[in-house]
């Protein structure tokens, strides 16, 4: 009877050991998965919002650089639908792109536009606040 005790007290600190060793391995060697493309920018948070469901995008000086360089959505060609980027929540792309600011405030469910002298402006998939539904959001030029 004793040793049977024994066995599962053994058995239980063997598992409680293992699991913190795997969850350290685990959390070691876990990288961020992230979406692929020639440029691939995290926006940082906090994001501001601007108006509605529409949010602007943060980036670090180096990566507003670099962004500057690729050609942005020209709110005054309504005739252009395509935008030079695409805006992912995690790894699922969101848009439409080179939206209206309104369609973004007002709409939402994932609408954004980049303009070189404001920014990226965006809203998320569900409507939800980015600055607290855990969600990342990267900046791809496919």
């Amino acid at each position: 009877m004793a040793s049977k005790r024994n066995l599962s007290w053994a058995l239980a600190i063997a598992g409680v050991v293992g699991y913190f060793a795997l969850a350290t391995y685990f959390e070691r060697t876990h990288k961020e998965p992230k979406p692929t493309g020639k440029v691939v920018l995290l926006l940082k948070r906090p994001f501001h919002n601007e108006s509605g469901f529409a949010y602007r995008g943060n980036l670090i000086l180096e990566e507003r650089r670099i962004l500057t360089s690729i050609a942005a959505d020209d709110p005054k060609n309504s005739h252009d639908i395509s935008s030079p980027i695409q805006l992912y929540e995690d790894q699922a792309p969101v848009g439409p792109g080179h939206s209206t600011f309104e369609a973004i405030s007002k709409t939402g469910l994932g609408h954004f536009a980049y303009w070189t002298e404001r920014g990226i402006f965006f809203s998320t998939s569900d409507n939800s606040d980015p600055n607290h539904n855990g969600r990342r959001y990267w900046v791809v030029v496919p």
